[in-house]
């Protein structure tokens, strides 16, 4: 057995994509991989790019276009050599030391269903990656950047009030990068495949905590990430409609206040059914 599945999905991610694999298969780090490309979109030649490049990389090609969960979870069942997974974006660049120290932090808290990285901007600045849950008032205010009305609660929704230099459990990570312990997916459940795009991450961490599993945030670990946000800068594109429609699921589905804790199985299992 390896020791990590990587699974990237391909959504017209052509010109930033080769970047990102290039720079995984280039770390020196001494973890064995195997590396998945979901390709949602073979129209842009990325399959045939990849045929043949690199040593453990293959590419799975889709016939109709998915959702990213419904791909991201196709890959979980694909690739499935690792004892752990990871799930990549296209816009990463992987710095040496990633997979060492995700793996490794797994193999020492061996009650953490996930765990998240140090994101860097591309200038080397710190990336907010690491959140503590958020209000519908803290999602609105972001959306419409209207994030100088609410300082305070922005900052502490952002954990800016956090140095980010320490390893910690944290209510939920972004999912550019995320490593997955494979016991713990089985055991609450892969993502949820009715979020079309966004939210899908926030959704699987809360899980993980309701399912008695921790999320980590490593540190020692580090890639740079794009950060596009696309239904921000959008915000009259299908991405935006897509960001508030997940959004609306969320909170309908866990209630209007998020926490490690959760609401209730019974009124959880009413809320799904309505």
């Amino acid at each position: 057995m390896l020791d990590l599945s990587v699974v990237i999905v391909n959504h017209h991610h052509r010109g930033i994509i080769e970047k990102c694999i290039e720079s995984l298969t280039a770390l020196p780090d001494k973890v064995s991989i195997e590396v998945l490309v979901i390709d949602n979109t073979p129209d842009d030649g990325l399959t045939e790019w990849l045929d043949g490049r690199f040593r453990g990389v293959t590419a799975r090609p889709n016939r109709v276009p998915m959702g990213y969960a419904a791909n991201a979870n196709l890959g979980l069942r694909t690739a499935a050599r690792g004892r752990y997974a990871m799930m990549l974006n296209p816009d990463v660049i992987c710095f040496p030391g990633l997979l060492e120290n995700l793996v490794a932090y797994m193999d020492s808290h061996p009650m953490a269903g996930l765990a998240g990285p140090r994101l860097l901007n591309a200038g080397g600045t710190l990336q907010h990656s690491c959140r503590r849950f958020p209000t519908p008032v803290m999602l609105g205010a972001r959306f419409f950047r209207l994030e100088s009305v609410f300082p305070g609660r922005m900052e502490h929704y952002l954990m800016k009030d956090w140095d980010h230099a320490t390893e910690a459990d944290v209510d939920w990570v972004t999912g550019a990068i995320m490593i997955l312990r494979r016991e713990a997916i089985a055991a609450i459940g892969a993502m949820d495949e009715s979020y079309f795009m966004y939210w899908e991450d926030l959704d699987l961490c809360l899980r993980l905590w309701h399912g008695g599993w921790r999320v980590g945030y490593v540190p020692g670990a580090h890639a740079e990430h794009a950060h596009l946000r696309q239904g921000v800068k959008e915000p009259f594109s299908r991405f935006a409609r897509w960001q508030v429609a997940s959004a609306f699921k969320l909170f309908w589905k866990f209630g209007w206040c998020l926490s490690r804790e959760g609401r209730p199985a019974e009124s959880l299992r009413d809320s799904e059914r309505r």
